[in-house]
């Protein structure tokens, strides 16, 4: 139970990080690919650690 807790903070920081680079999108036109996807692996790592 502890486990699927934590993986669903991790995928609830996950949506919190994905509407932030949305709402970063706007302003920084075709950038952000590289955050997202530096944000997406992390989230990755953490939900395989989970």
């Amino acid at each position: 139970m502890k486990l699927n807790a934590e993986l669903n903070a991790a995928r609830a920081q996950c949506a919190e990080k994905e509407s932030e680079i949305k709402s970063l999108q706007g302003k920084l036109g075709a950038q952000p690919d590289a955050y997202k996807n530096k944000v997406v692996r992390s989230a990755n790592q953490v939900i395989t650690v989970a």
